[in-house]
């Protein structure tokens, strides 16, 4: 590794330190990079086939995947549903940026661009 990855590491890690430090959090930054990195890793293993548009009862699109798995009432949600659920997950997220993800992760979905719509979602909950 070189020193400029090294550094941009130690600079990440720096970072997640302080940010845990000054919420007042007591687990490690090693848990805290973990959890930043895997936050719809776990959604993506537990959901794994989204739908595009509307489908039969029990199917789902990225946004329903992340709602059922937060317990918000998944399948095919609406932008303003999926936005009031992202900033319910995320509060560090403004609602006015909630509904602009939201809207981007329902449009990539409905275009069948599923790693896309993941990407925005994992954007959006580390926002």
């Amino acid at each position: 590794m070189d020193w400029i990855g090294a550094l941009l590491i130690g600079g990440i890690v720096f970072a997640v330190w302080r940010l845990a430090k000054k919420t007042g959090r007591r687990r490690s930054v090693e848990t805290a990079t973990r959890t930043w990195w895997t936050k719809t890793a776990r959604i993506k293993e537990q959901y794994p086939n989204p739908q595009r548009g509307t489908g039969p009862m029990g199917t789902y699109c990225v946004g329903g995947a992340f709602m059922k798995y937060h317990n918000l009432n998944g399948g095919f949600p609406d932008a303003v549903k999926l936005r009031d659920g992202l900033t319910k997950v995320n509060p560090n997220l403004p609602r006015d940026r909630a509904f602009a993800y939201a809207s981007e992760i329902i449009l990539l979905n409905d275009h069948g661009n599923f790693c896309e719509a993941w990407d925005a979602l994992e954007r959006a909950l580390t926002f």
